[in-house]
């Protein structure tokens, strides 16, 4: 750590050992979780079960990651003011480009939200959650007391958002869609919005929502098995029953590492969505404690630097990202636990897939480096206030 503070100068240490520590923790969880399906779904060159497919390429994308955060957190994020517009003009594109037959990848689970870019998936949603971030940070700060002006700050904000809720609407991502909401919300509220636009905009909002989910004969089904899971245990309720037994099934201290039977293709998704559910199973609660405890220690620091930005701008991307990453830990961990509706998000640093290992990992390299700045700043007014106290004391020596 000392060589990496040398090298990479004074960002926050805590915020970069518990992103280490979750990241590790879930290639650990990813060996066990992805073992059976791996052997079940892929064979090496000789002919062989490839067990180790998932861990190989999620090995491949942390390395990616851990680039993408060191080089994110030397960028000094101020620059990122410069590329907000363009950032979300790209992510508009993409979203829209899921559609196209040329790049657009298949369906998955009737959902279309990949981009197929030479043989390599991408899903663009991953992508607008950190570009809207930084545009809502560059946006808000320039609004100054703007946005508290309904025709100047809020109809703006709500015609962003309305652009890419639309296009998430049509992708079948209720999940991201709801990140992406409340994501911006708490962003505009941190700004200084006014709370009468804020109370008509939730208004709105849970009507918006109402409305997603009658929309779809299927998500209204999801709801019905989060009420209900018994009324069809083996169809609709199947994913809510299993995963409500996986994690019940570890008690207190689990079934040991990879011990887990639920991971026999009895629970879907057992490496990606449901991974939370695995973790119970094989350390028990008190895996899942220790795992939620890494998230809000994960959280406090990030909330902390937000708190002592140099600037606006700082302040309010740290927040959003801070807001992003923990309600989407929240949603994929509270809808295993029947909290509130499966929605099919990942956990961010634990589920496999390397597009949202990627923008979470580039979330917290900014984080880091407005932690790095802010340190940097407090270390020259520190100097400065020292020189012009010692030039002080030099000009009373003299006069006496």
């Amino acid at each position: 750590m000392k060589r990496i503070r040398n090298k990479f100068g004074p960002m926050d240490r805590s915020l970069f050992l518990t992103w280490l520590m979750l990241v590790g923790f879930g290639l650990v969880m990813i060996a066990s979780a992805s073992s059976i399906k791996a052997h079940n779904e892929f064979v090496t060159a000789s002919g062989r079960p490839d067990d180790y497919w998932y861990l190989i390429r999620q090995s491949i994308w942390i390395g990616i990651s851990t680039v993408a955060l060191l080089v994110f957190s030397q960028i000094d994020y101020r620059k990122l003011r410069f590329i907000a517009f363009p950032a979300l003009f790209m992510v508009i594109g993409l979203l829209a480009a899921v559609f196209l037959p040329v790049i657009g990848g298949p369906k998955v689970l009737g959902a279309q939200r990949w981009l197929d870019i030479g043989g390599q998936s991408l899903q663009p949603s991953e992508l607008t959650k950190i570009a809207l971030a930084i545009y809502l940070a560059a946006w808000l700060e320039r609004k100054g007391k703007e946005v508290k002006d309904f025709q100047y700050g809020f109809l703006p904000f709500v015609f962003v958002l309305s652009i890419i809720i639309t296009l998430l609407y049509f992708q079948e991502d209720l999940g991201t869609t709801v990140i992406i909401c409340i994501m911006a919300v708490a962003v505009f509220f941190i700004s200084g919005a006014h709370i009468g636009q804020l109370a008509f905009g939730g208004l709105i909002g849970l009507l918006v929502v109402a409305g997603l989910i009658t929309a779809r004969p299927f998500r209204q089904a999801r709801i019905d098995a989060w009420l209900n899971p018994g009324a069809d245990p083996t169809g609709i309720g199947y994913h809510v029953t299993q995963a409500r037994y996986t994690i019940g099934s570890g008690g207190l201290f689990g079934l040991g590492y990879g011990h887990s039977l639920q991971k026999y293709e009895y629970i879907p998704h057992a490496p990606t969505d449901s991974i939370f559910a695995i973790i119970c199973e094989e350390l028990g609660l008190i895996g899942g404690f220790v795992l939620i405890g890494l998230y809000l220690l994960l959280l406090y620091r990030m909330i902390t630097i937000a708190h002592q930005a140099p600037d606006n701008f700082g302040r309010l991307l740290a927040s959003g990202i801070a807001v992003w990453i923990g309600i989407q830990a929240f949603i994929n961990m509270g809808g295993l636990l029947r909290i509130i509706p499966l929605t099919g998000v990942p956990l961010p640093f634990i589920s496999y897939g390397g597009s949202s290992l990627l923008m979470c990992s580039i979330g917290i390299g900014i984080v880091l480096s407005i932690s790095k700045h802010m340190k940097q700043d407090k270390k020259s007014a520190n100097r400065v206030n020292w020189r012009r106290d010692r030039g002080t004391s030099r000009a009373s020596a003299r006069s006496s």
